[in-house]
């Protein structure tokens, strides 16, 4: 009885052996598909990746000061429900409300400067000559950039364009002009 049952565990061994060297060579395999895979991809296309970087980040400076407008807007609402004397109910739920709103802007703050400074990262690019710093999408990358204050009057010379001086002192946290 006893051999046999050593007999039966040495097999069951002998099978999650296999199974373990058939899994190890798949994941050998994959990874030699993917690797040869970025071998042979096609350049990556600076023009395209600013274009996409660049409305990333158009479409984040828009969520950000839809978020900021509705914070004011919610708070005026609050403000007028308080004083018309509501229901503490709807209050409560309005302020709840309001707290989202609040918790919305750090977040998308967060990701408009992530997106932003990887637009910057792009834009510095060796791969980015001077063919591609006279399109289109470069110089509006540029103006996005110098806007929300990540580029510095030196980054801009370069870029072969005349930084002007704008006056920023009137307008609010956030405002774009």
């Amino acid at each position: 009885g006893n051999a046999t049952n050593h007999n039966a565990t040495q097999h069951n061994a002998t099978q999650h052996n296999n199974a373990q060297t058939t899994k190890y060579r798949s994941r050998a395999t994959a990874r030699r598909k993917k690797m040869s895979l970025k071998r042979n991809a096609k350049p990556v296309d600076m023009d395209r990746q600013l274009m996409i970087k660049t409305k990333a980040c158009e479409r984040l400076v828009k969520e950000v000061a839809y978020y900021e407008k509705e914070v004011k807007e919610n708070e005026a609402t609050l403000a007028k429900m308080k004083a018309d004397g509501k229901d503490p109910y709807d209050i409560k739920k309005f302020e709840e409300v309001l707290g989202e709103s609040y918790m919305m802007i750090p977040n998308s703050n967060k990701r408009l400067q992530s997106a932003l400074e990887d637009l910057l990262e792009c834009c510095s690019s060796p791969e980015i000559d001077d063919d591609k710093k006279s399109g289109e999408w470069y110089a509006k990358a540029q103006d996005l950039l110098r806007s929300r204050n990540m580029l510095k009057d030196s980054a801009a010379v370069s870029a072969g364009t005349e930084a002007e001086a704008t006056d920023l002192s009137d307008l609010k946290d956030g405002e774009a002009f």
